[in-house]
């Protein structure tokens, strides 16, 4: 312990502005992961509703569980790379390129955040617009994130996680009196094929993993990012295994053919509600899913601004930038054509091997200037 107090004021360890500073890198690697887990449970949920209930339906769970190798590998895969960063550079213009292709792949978790909620308020507002509907959550969003406040969004994820966890699970306990163990059989539903299929979807959620790590940072907080792996390593296992225990839920209450019927996405979000005669339950569950498609939409628009600042050179991105990419989904996701749910049930499961390719390449091209700095 120090004590500075010649023409000054006192200075301990606790204290010190270094102690601070460090405190303040450890508390934002925190919040940053627990807005990935946050945003990881989102893109289940989205992926469970789009595609798990159509074309899998009651063993979604175990396309869910075997899933999971791919989540572990996207995220061990990134903390590497972290590692690497202050080894090799990558600034070169291949890799700004594959900077610009890990946002692009943040923007189309945007839009499918986008699509589910425009697809929520259909199911409970009717009579609203849905055009109109996308617009204003835009322009809100861009109001409340665009102020150039990186730790607002994380810090807001990490506070509300539990209480949105609190709310599902309620809606959940209530609903589970409604469900039958015999809706789980047979237990393969249509078959391995058929969940093996569900899971190589699912793993497209999984490039949310690498953005806390691949995020343009200073060495100092990339180096909070990497001592905390651990937290990081929970906020991906969580949400996994939560979405696993959600499916596992939705397969109990109802059979294989009732779960696998031609029903809207906003219907399939909100099945539990569907299954739970209170009304408390009810409005838990439409707040919390409301709030999680917020945040993985706040989120996906953010960092992918934040790469293409990277990748074009620039330090900081623009309100302007933030809110021009907030509006980009909108007609798509307010439309909710048939053609547009194809095309995102085709580009989705793209996610997770445009991630991995992009990450792999980073890694090489870490190695390579590392080699000709040595020489």
């Amino acid at each position: 312990m120090s004590d500075r107090s010649i023409f000054g004021k006192t200075e301990t360890a606790v204290h010190s502005m270094a102690a601070m500073r460090r405190l303040r890198r450890d508390v934002f690697a925190r919040d940053q992961y627990a807005l990935t887990g946050v945003c990881l449970y989102a893109q289940l949920l989205i992926g469970m509703g789009l595609y798990l209930y159509g074309h899998v339906s009651t063993p979604g769970y175990l396309s869910v569980l075997t899933a999971l190798p791919v989540f572990l590998a996207v995220y061990f895969l990134s903390l590497f790379l972290a590692d690497r960063r202050g080894k090799g550079r990558l600034d070169s213009a291949a890799g700004r390129a594959l900077l610009f292709l890990l946002g692009i792949v943040s923007l189309l978790d945007a839009q499918l955040a986008m699509f589910a909620l425009c697809a929520v308020l259909s199911d409970i507002l009717p009579n609203i617009s849905p055009f109109w509907g996308a617009v204003a959550i835009a322009l809100i969003t861009a109001l409340s994130v665009g102020g150039g406040d990186e730790y607002a969004l994380s810090r807001l994820a990490r506070l509300l996680r539990w209480g949105l966890l609190a709310a599902l699970l309620y809606a959940a306990a209530g609903a589970v009196p409604s469900g039958n163990v015999g809706h789980l059989f047979p237990l393969l539903g249509y078959g391995w094929g058929t969940v093996f299929r569900g899971a190589l979807w699912m793993s497209g959620c999984a490039a949310g993993c690498c953005f806390p790590l691949i995020q343009p940072r200073d060495g100092e907080i990339l180096s909070a990012m990497q001592s905390h792996w651990k937290a990081g390593l929970r906020n991906v296992l969580f949400p996994v295994l939560l979405a696993a225990a959600a499916a596992l839920l939705s397969a109990y209450l109802m059979p294989v053919y009732a779960l696998a019927r031609p029903e809207t996405l906003g219907f399939r979000l909100l099945l539990i509600s569907h299954m739970n005669p209170s009304l408390l339950g009810w409005s838990l569950l439409v707040c919390g899913t409301m709030f999680l498609l917020l945040l993985a939409l706040a989120a996906g628009v953010l960092r992918g601004a934040a790469l293409f600042a990277c990748a074009a050179g620039r330090k900081n991105t623009s309100p302007l930038l933030i809110t021009v990419l907030l509006l980009l989904p909108v007609p798509a996701a307010a439309l909710g054509t048939v053609p547009v749910e194809e095309a995102l049930l085709f580009l989705a499961p793209w996610r997770g091997a445009a991630a991995v390719i992009a990450l792999l390449l980073m890694l090489l091209l870490s190695f390579l200037s590392q080699r000709r700095a040595a020489k």
